[in-house]
């Protein structure tokens, strides 16, 4: 049986509002927080119960605003509050707390995050057992609504990760002799080690630098978001483009896999010589017709499928083609995560003009027909027989399954849901290029048998071609 998460309801997040529970909950905390001392001054013994208390304020704040603008603007005004209990405690309900109250919260992200913040975090961020968590809240400043806020993304680079080179806590790829190495080992200092044994070490002794790295990982990668031009020209020096497909094809990439392919997706495949070509000409220019491309691609000098992009995209045609799945499920969001990343990968590289073969095209549009076909696996398990007997109220237990896993909303079907809107997108774009392809070619042969024309006199087809040129039509 899978855990369904299931998302706030509107209307009883307006009654918290209305009722003042933020304000209650930020009370309790804040008296808690001063009378520490006094609180546990005749009983030492009820110092777990005082953290639980405590933390499930948090967790109750969270559910409150999640995913609501309004009671986020509002809360926002404890956000000073909430940072600095993030820092004295490595609890997760209040990081979590924390993260929802950035999440989507304009406001406060853009208007309110300064360079004071940053440098604070960033002191406090080496003298913790945890420091991934300061990664975790960094993300939170760098992106807004899938809108990139560039100011923080700046400020962050220039004041906390350039502070991270050559230090533990910062990381260095490299191939020596084909074999990827890696440079850093969390608060250890180590010479290069091969990237398996370190991944291997990392899962049986400190875990924790593993977990690390996926987040320092994540963190470029959002701060590349959005083609911001100062980090990209400082990370490209840090991370050569064939060292990352290498690290994203090794064996022991395991859960590193989604973060290093959105830090190549952010850095490389949206680069400063890549932009959207046009999919559709909706007017041909006659006199040219000849010289038009079977596919438009990109204009920029470097052309993706001559570089070391080329190596990138023959990795994302086999991650699917390998494998046979393509299904999201409702029980794996791990799955789903990789699966939407590689599709947008793709999608980004189809609008950029990546591809210049149809053949390729057609494969991927295989591939996205394959995922948003329905099988036993999507969505919800159920059998053709359970599905009509539900239709029909015969069987109360799969009807039941049926209205709570389709109509109850919840983070997985979101998921689930993504990933075939992601499929959607990619075939919609790539019959767009098959749309213009069509256009061009009737109108190559068009001019094709207007040149060649049944009147055996050259001059006459001439001057037909030159009146179809000028946009005369003959009367004759």
């Amino acid at each position: 049986m899978h855990l369904i998460v299931v998302l706030p309801i509107p209307k009883r997040q307006a009654i918290c509002k209305d009722l003042g529970m933020s304000e209650l909950l930020f009370e309790l905390l804040y008296y808690m927080k001063s009378n520490k001392q006094d609180i546990f001054k005749d009983s030492h013994n009820e110092k777990e119960k005082f953290e639980e208390l405590y933390n499930t304020c948090y967790e109750v704040i969270e559910v409150m605003i999640k995913d609501n603008y309004r009671f986020k603007v509002h809360v926002g005004k404890w956000i000073d509050f909430v940072i600095e209990d993030v820092i004295e405690n490595d609890a997760v309900a209040r990081l979590a707390a924390l993260k929802e109250i950035l999440k989507g919260n304009q406001l406060l992200v853009k208007n309110f995050i300064r360079e004071q913040l940053i440098v604070h975090l960033g002191d406090n961020f080496k003298r913790n057992q945890k420091p991934e968590k300061y990664l975790e809240i960094f993300r939170c400043f760098c992106i807004v609504d899938s809108e990139a806020v560039t100011k923080n993304q700046t400020n962050i680079l220039n004041l906390f990760i350039k502070g991270l080179q050559g230090t533990d806590f910062s990381y260095e790829f490299k191939e020596e002799k084909g074999v990827l190495m890696v440079q850093s080992c969390l608060n250890k200092k180590t010479r290069s080690r091969i990237f398996g044994d370190y991944y291997k070490s990392a899962m049986e002794e400190v875990p924790e630098s593993w977990a690390y790295m996926v987040e320092y990982i994540n963190l470029l990668a959002d701060l590349c978001y959005g083609r911001n031009k100062i980090v990209k020209n400082y990370l490209e020096k840090q991370f050569e483009l064939r060292v990352l497909i290498a690290l994203l094809k090794d064996p022991a990439i395991n859960d590193a896999y989604v973060p290093v392919l959105r830090l190549i997706h952010y850095l490389y495949i949206e680069g400063a010589d890549y932009y959207p070509v046009l999919q559709i000409n909706n007017i041909c220019k006659y006199s040219k017709l000849e010289d038009v491309p079977q596919i438009n691609t990109t204009e920029a000098y470097n052309k993706p499928w001559q570089t070391d992009m080329k190596s990138l995209m023959d990795e994302l045609m086999d991650k699917l083609s390998a494998d046979r799945k393509l299904q999201p499920t409702i029980d794996d969001m791990e799955y789903n995560r990789k699966l939407e990343t590689v599709l947008k990968a793709i999608l980004t590289t189809i609008e950029l003009g990546f591809w210049q073969n149809m053949d390729e095209l057609a494969k991927i549009i295989g591939y996205a027909q394959n995922i948003l076909a329905n099988d036993s696996t999507s969505i919800i398990a159920l059998t053709q027989l359970d599905i009509k007997k539900a239709l029909k109220n015969e069987l109360d237990e799969a009807y039941t399954r049926i209205k709570s896993s389709l109509k109850l909303p919840s983070k997985q079907n979101l998921l689930v849901i993504d990933c075939k809107l992601m499929a959607t997108k990619i075939i919609e774009c790539i019959l767009d290029y098959e749309l213009d392809l069509r256009v061009v070619t009737t109108c190559q042969k068009f001019k094709e048998l207007t040149i060649k024309a049944s009147d055996p006199d050259i001059s006459k087809a001439s001057e037909m071609q030159k009146a179809i040129e000028m946009g005369y039509t003959s009367t004759e």
